[in-house]
């Protein structure tokens, strides 16, 4: 802007605005009754400046916050990102988000404060990754305690190799399903053949049915003639007179006369004998 107002003879302190007029006029003045104890003449730009410096590096109703527990809270790394660059930047976008947004900018100033940000940075890694970085750094990388941009640069590298391990093992596992898929394939088919079978209906006449109905029909009605209650008159046996293989022609006439006799009823001609 100076250099522009410079080059082109312009004036500054024509395009700049004030930071005194940038500010509504009823908030101005209630920060001035209630909060500096000043007018609004001797307002410059520099106390204004200083004033919303205090205002945005303290905390919020100077509480102090449990910071890990909101940082555990509320710092993610989004594992839906593919791009590994890209995700672990968006990770420490979100960790400075969350330290301006909860007004913790003055404990992360110097090298003490280096370290309090890089805790934060690992312990909200996602579990697998932050026991890789943890190691490393405990091992081999303990300069990334002391800068962002090494420990940024040590998530990303372990991410990366995260990322190459969990397709190698995503392909190993794809290629040990599929000889059990093959293994089970004939017997699903089988399976389903005779499922279908099951469910067919029988078209064939059922003749065997219809044989062991009429035998049970024929068992089950009775005889026409029946058996006599006393037997036969002749032998006892449990058939007719006129069907006895023992009777003779003059056994059942002898016998049927004496039937009749008793019965009180005459012997009629042509008569089946009893």
């Amino acid at each position: 802007m100076w250099k522009r107002c410079k080059d082109g003879k312009e004036d500054l302190g024509a395009i700049l605005k004030s930071v005194k007029s940038s500010f509504d006029d009823d908030l101005l003045t209630a920060l001035c009754e209630a909060s500096w104890g000043v007018s609004k003449s001797d307002l410059t730009d520099e106390f204004l400046m200083e004033q919303i410096h205090s205002i945005t590096d303290s905390y919020q109703n100077q509480v102090l916050p449990p910071v890990n527990e909101l940082f555990l809270n509320e710092l993610k790394m989004n594992m839906d990102n593919t791009d590994i660059q890209s995700r672990v930047t968006d990770y420490v976008i979100s960790c400075n988000k969350l330290i301006k947004k909860y007004g913790l900018s003055s404990f992360f100033e110097d090298d003490k404060g280096t370290k309090k940000k890089w805790k934060l940075l690992v312990n909200s890694l996602p579990a697998g990754l932050k026991q890789k970085v943890q190691n490393e750094i405990e091992y081999r990388y303990p300069d990334a305690q002391t800068s962002v941009l090494k420990l940024s640069k040590l998530i990303n590298h372990q991410a990366l190799e995260q990322a190459i391990e969990d397709r190698a093992l995503n392909r190993a596992r794809q290629a040990a399903r599929k000889p059990k898929m093959r293994e089970q394939l004939p017997f699903q088919r089988k399976k389903r053949h005779a499922d279908v079978q099951q469910q067919k209906p029988d078209k064939r006449p059922k003749k065997f049915a219809v044989r062991n109905v009429e035998k049970i029909t024929s068992k089950d009605q009775p005889k026409s003639k029946g058996t006599p209650k006393t037997g036969c008159f002749h032998c006892s046996g449990s058939h007719y007179l006129n069907d006895c293989p023992t009777a003779t022609k003059e056994d059942r006439d002898r016998l049927t006369a004496e039937h009749s006799k008793k019965a009180g009823k005459p012997q009629r001609k042509g008569t089946p004998n009893l």
